[in-house]
């Protein structure tokens, strides 16, 4: 079926990204010889298991050499970042899922911990506890608190950071509007997210994914509310993203086909 997706895209380069806040350096010791490829793998498989896994791989091995601080929050950021994505691999045991996610939580602590400027690592650790919630409702009340106060303090730090503004909007979307929640509001961060996106390079250092999951959000969104072309555009913006994404391809796109009084306006 090709690629899947999960909530909620990586070129490497031997320089830390300034979107963990932290300056351009030289890489350390050892960091020049494993930290290309992991980056490059997370580049290319976002929604694929084995690239997933190695780059996590990479990353947890690469952490037993000599790191400067802001390597080793990249470092532990990656890690989390396949965690994340890997809980919605398709063919993922369950009884792996909890772990993944504490093991996301752990590395963006340490990531934070190491950098406590790292906007990305706080964006992320609240879309951990988002997909925790997500997965087992009754955390909730307990993660609910955490996941806004870690998303609001990445957010100060970078309040245009277009990977946060997306998340932000996630939240929005999936949060019920008796808690905070607004349709609106989510499609507002949406299309803030995109046009953010708009000013930084596609081309920019890892971490630089986010374009595709909020194409793909918005284009949920605008299903969801009957505008189905709309959303037929959203979700053809992600395939010229990734032309393997095979949840547009084979679920999203099938579906507005399959409705009754859907337009062929391909």
């Amino acid at each position: 079926m090709g690629r899947s997706y999960g909530m909620g895209t990586f070129l490497a380069v031997l320089v830390l990204s300034p979107a963990l806040g932290a300056p351009e350096a030289a890489a350390g010791p050892g960091f020049a010889e494993w930290w290309p490829e992991a980056a490059a793998r997370l580049e290319r498989g976002p929604f694929v298991e084995k690239d997933l896994r190695d780059a996590r791989e990479a990353c947890l091995k690469g952490l037993d050499g000599e790191l400067k601080p802001e390597q080793k929050a990249l470092a532990h950021y990656a890690i989390a970042y396949a965690d994340w994505r890997l809980v919605r691999v398709p063919n993922i045991p369950k009884e792996e899922v909890p772990g993944l996610h504490d093991d996301a939580v752990a590395h963006l602590q340490k990531a934070v911990a190491a950098d406590a400027k790292s906007a990305e690592a706080l964006g992320l650790l609240a879309a951990v506890y988002g997909s925790q919630m997500a997965f087992v409702p009754a955390l909730g009340m307990e993660l609910g608190t955490k996941a806004s106060e870690a998303l609001e303090q990445g957010l100060k730090l970078q309040p245009n950071n277009p990977r946060l503004v997306f998340l932000q909007g996630s939240s929005a979307y999936h949060t019920p509007p008796a808690y905070g929640g607004s349709v609106d509001k989510a499609e507002a961060l949406f299309r803030k997210s995109l046009s953010l996106f708009e000013s930084e390079p596609k081309d920019r250092p890892w971490p630089n994914w986010g374009r595709l999951d909020a194409h793909l959000w918005l284009g949920i969104l605008l299903e969801k509310r009957g505008d189905r072309e709309a959303a037929r555009g959203e979700y053809k913006k992600t395939l010229a993203i990734d032309p393997e994404f095979g949840w547009v391809r084979y679920v999203l796109l099938p579906r507005l086909d399959a409705r009754p009084d859907a337009k062929d306006a391909r």
